[in-house]
């Protein structure tokens, strides 16, 4: 069990919500109805599978990495992947296909942190807005980013600006 503030997490707890989150996001894309200047429901689940790729997992990793080898914490600036590059790489694709590939982005995260042991989940980074994170603190960063843009699809547009990654 790992402590997040005054919160016990267990690693199952995690990957169950990990999952349960995109499968959540899903559910809330098949119902959307966005305005017509927001990203239709398959690019925010693309971009939120790009952001599994490039930011969590990257994270997760580089965190770890540097525990292990008993180097400095890495220091990690606000992303967001590119907004043109998510509608380029996703505006052809269906709800099904995006939720598959951010199935497919979960499945890799959840396998990533299967890997770690106890003192792994120790590893800490400094981020710009967050300050110090475990890689507890960063799994539920990912899961608020997940509402954020749950909230968004489910209003019918983005919420922007709320909760940074």
């Amino acid at each position: 069990m790992w402590h997040s503030g005054s919160m016990a997490v267990t690693p199952a707890v995690l990957f169950a919500e990990i999952v349960l989150s995109a499968d959540r996001l899903i559910q809330a894309a098949s119902i959307s109805q966005p305005a017509p200047d927001q990203w239709p429901p398959h690019v925010v689940l693309g971009h939120i599978a790009l952001n599994d790729e490039r930011n969590w997992l990257v994270r997760i990793e580089s965190m770890t990495s540097a525990h292990r080898q008993s180097q400095p914490e890495p220091f990690f600036d606000w992303f967001e992947p590119e907004a043109a590059e998510v509608e380029e790489r996703f505006k052809d694709l269906t709800i099904d296909e995006a939720g598959a590939e951010l199935l497919s982005t979960r499945t890799q995260i959840v396998l990533a942190l299967r890997e770690l042991s106890e003192n792994d989940w120790q590893a800490t980074a400094q981020h710009s807005i967050f300050g110090t994170l475990t890689v507890t603190d960063l799994v539920l960063r990912m899961l608020a980013h997940d509402e954020e843009h749950r909230a968004g699809l489910l209003l019918g547009g983005e919420i922007t600006g709320t909760l940074e990654t």
